[in-house]
């Protein structure tokens, strides 16, 4: 009997995309889904009656899903390979470099429990939404695409994990103009949430011979990042600059960090305020000002990019 509690989901750093490697690493905290993507179809044709059809083709097939759940910082790194590249020892060191000429690391996953357990291989992200609140754990939602779902599998005989998943409460936010460096300003016992949305562009793609995806494509960086943030004199400052703004939107460079003093990550983000803020918004009947912010290219010389992190492991 197929029990959903008895459900594990383990996965490996492959070397090279979609070898589909054994287990290395399984996860806690976080659910998985996979939805198998088969691209069929019937065959209309005349033969003398009127059924809908005899045969079918199937012309493509692949996989997409979701790992969501809570944030760990011993984990965090495979995913942060697999958005900006390998950086194998820490301090891990990220950025959304300009051409993408850095591979990113994929991912083999494997979902299930002794009896069945399926496989999907050559993982990568289409997107990563990381959010946090004050007085919750910090969220994410690592969506992606990959190889075609194999059943059949084998689960690594690994050791339960122990995380440290990131909180509210280790959480920190900075921010300053464009121009500056980002985490420079930190905005003390002002946060109340934020949202990042990172997107790589990235999709598979399909040469002849291919059934599956053979290899993938770059695209253009994208995402967005939102802050609601207590309305102090210097943000109420930010928004009269935002609403001011008649060339040129109002650019920001913003730091995340969270640490639970030996772990650190910081997720560093350069963008703009394309669309004005609601003028009156209120978190807890605390007036804040909520920005929503569209990715830009910080020519600042620490920057030089719109998406940066980093993560420290001891």
């Amino acid at each position: 009997m197929y029990i959903g509690p008895n459900e594990k989901i383990q996965l490996d750093q492959e070397a090279t995309y979609a070898e589909g490697g054994a287990a290395t690493v399984q996860l806690a905290g976080v659910s998985l889904s996979i939805e198998p993507q088969v691209e069929a179809e019937q065959v209309v044709d005349r033969r003398g009656d009127a059924m809908p059809a005899h045969q079918a083709i199937i012309k493509r097939r692949w996989s997409e899903g979701q790992i969501e759940g809570l944030l760990a910082y011993d984990t965090a790194n495979l995913l942060l390979d697999s958005m900006f590249g390998l950086d194998a020892s820490s301090p891990h060191a990220y950025i959304a470099d300009l051409d993408q000429s850095v591979a990113p690391a994929s991912i083999c996953l494997y979902y299930g429990q002794a009896g069945l357990i399926y496989k999907a291989a050559g993982c990568l992200p289409s997107t990563w939404e990381i959010s946090g609140s004050s007085n919750e754990a910090v969220k994410h939602s690592w969506k992606f695409f990959g190889q075609p779902v194999v059943d059949g599998a084998s689960l690594a005989a690994l050791s339960d994990p122990a995380p440290v998943f990131a909180m509210g409460h280790h959480c920190s936010l900075y921010l300053d103009p464009i121009a500056s460096a980002a985490g420079t300003t930190l905005l003390t016992d002002l946060g109340f949430s934020f949202k990042a949305i990172i997107n790589g562009g990235r999709k598979p793609i399909w040469h002849l011979s291919n059934q599956a995806p053979d290899t993938y494509r770059h695209g253009r960086w994208g995402g967005s990042l939102m802050l609601s943030i207590e309305a102090t004199t210097a943000m109420l400052s930010y928004l009269g600059d935002i609403l001011d703004a008649t060339v040129n939107p109002l650019g920001l460079a913003a730091r995340i960090r969270m640490t639970d003093g030996s772990k650190i990550f910081d997720l560093d983000f350069a963008g703009q305020a394309i669309k004005p803020p609601k003028l009156m918004s209120y978190a807890d009947e605390i007036v804040t000002v909520d920005f929503e912010l569209m990715p830009v290219y910080s020519a600042q010389a620490a920057f030089l990019s719109c998406w940066k992190a980093s993560l420290t492991l001891p």
